[in-house]
């Protein structure tokens, strides 16, 4: 997100040759480092709210561009783990996001 719209950035994707290449340099320590910050970071929501915040200019643009099109874009949100034992009626909260659209 720029400015509040969204902008496409990291193209072109670099081939899975190209990355396996670099693979012997990377350090591992940092992958590490980066992947137990982000766990932390999701745990105290501030991730979840970055995701969900560029969540909705993404799917708003898919609806924007399947509707000119003349479409009816549809959405499926499959549960996961206790979801999937979850008899209750009411939404969750990935269901609720959906269900705005």
């Amino acid at each position: 997100m720029v400015s509040g719209r969204l902008e496409l950035t990291n193209v072109p994707v670099p081939t899975p040759g190209s990355v396996l290449a670099q693979e012997p340099y990377r350090r591992k320590a940092l992958d590490l480092a980066v992947i137990l910050r982000d766990k932390l970071l999701w745990t105290v929501s501030k991730t979840g709210t970055e995701a969900r915040n560029l969540t909705a200019p993404i799917f708003d643009a898919i609806v924007a561009t399947r509707r000119n099109m003349g479409a009816v874009p549809v959405f499926v949100e499959m549960p996961v783990g206790a979801e999937i034992d979850d008899a209750s009626e009411s939404l969750t909260r990935r269901e609720q996001f959906l269900n705005t659209y």
